[in-house]
């Protein structure tokens, strides 16, 4: 006779959660070692792209864009794309950036990239921004760049 009896379900689902929290804490701790990392290293290296590109020319813009983001965006595109943030003027400095935890934990599945959301000043005042780069060799490139006017600046 099988028995279906609490005690039975208890000893099948304790070992899965036990399994499902070690998971979720290497995961937590990871990505903790990954943000200090990129504190150090991708940061510095933001700051650079976006001031480099903040002359909202389209040679400077390729020159930062990964293969990827290259291959996907058309002529037209671009230059929507430029003509969108050349008001913005030219990069003063970063406010506030945070780290995507998100994005740090799925590259364990994907290509190694970083993610980052947060406040940036240009000439024309605040910003929003959401870059997302492609770590290649010991450099950084563009995958993704959202930039929106601050409403509150």
């Amino acid at each position: 006779m099988l028995s279906s009896s609490p005690s039975a379900a208890n000893n099948v689902l304790r070992p899965l959660l036990v399994t499902i929290l070690v998971i979720l804490a290497a995961l937590y701790i990871y990505t903790d070692k990954q943000e200090e990392f990129y504190r150090q290293y991708a940061i510095p290296e933001i700051e650079t792209i976006l001031f480099e590109i903040s002359d909202w020319n389209e040679g400077s813009l390729r020159e930062h864009l990964s293969k990827e983001t290259k291959d996907s965006i058309d002529a037209k595109q671009m230059s929507t794309l430029l003509a969108q943030y050349r008001p913005l003027g030219k990069f003063v400095s970063i406010k506030h950036l945070e780290f995507s935890k998100l994005v740090s934990a799925m590259s364990l599945f994907s290509k190694d990239r970083i993610s980052y959301q947060g406040i940036v000043e240009f000439d024309s005042g605040l910003s929003d921004v959401t870059i997302t780069l492609l770590k290649k060799d010991r450099t950084y490139q563009i995958y993704n760049l959202n930039i929106k006017l601050d409403s509150n600046s």
